[in-house]
């Protein structure tokens, strides 16, 4: 990925206040998000020196390993999101087994169909998914990934929890 804004290069780690700061744009519309938020901003990553030109922004946030308990068959992810569409970029959230299945979570796109946005924006909004443990796997990883963008828009997410309960507020 061609070097952008610095302090947004990839995903990145900001108090909610400091990240709404850099030009509103509906980022201070995540009410959800408390402290430090995790973001992907491409829109402010291109910036400074206009690094969409040389490059897209392709970014993946990668959470620990998180050991499955034995006999569980089903886990419950929930976050807090705050999204915004634009054509190319792409969003995606993707559960790694150390089995080496994957499990693909969320798609984001500008597309109509075909996605869990429809090609709208996700704002301020609660995500929750459960997932089959696959035979055999004793660990996962989730994968955020935020690709395929330029000057577009952005994706914060906080509150990230995995269970073997469904996750309520």
């Amino acid at each position: 990925m061609p070097q952008g804004t610095v302090r947004l290069q990839g995903w990145t780690f900001h108090t909610k206040r400091e990240w709404a700061a850099l030009g509103a744009q509906d980022r201070g519309n995540f009410t959800r998000a408390l402290g430090v938020v995790a973001v992907a901003d491409p829109d402010d990553w291109d910036d400074t020196g206009s690094p969409s030109r040389k490059g897209v922004f392709d970014s993946t946030l990668v959470s620990p390993a998180v050991a499955i308990p034995a006999g569980t068959d089903t886990l419950h992810l929930a976050f807090d999101s705050h999204y915004r569409q634009e054509a190319p970029q792409k969003a995606s959230v993707t559960a790694v087994f150390d089995n080496g299945t994957e499990t693909r979570l969320l798609a984001y796109s500008s597309d109509a169909t075909g996605n869990d946005n429809a090609g709208k924006d996700v704002q301020n909004t609660r995500i929750t998914r459960s997932l089959a443990v696959p035979a055999g796997a004793r660990s996962v990883t989730l994968r955020f990934r935020m690709y395929d963008a330029g000057n577009n828009w952005y994706w914060a997410v906080d509150h990230i929890r995995l269970d073997t309960r469904p996750v309520t507020d």
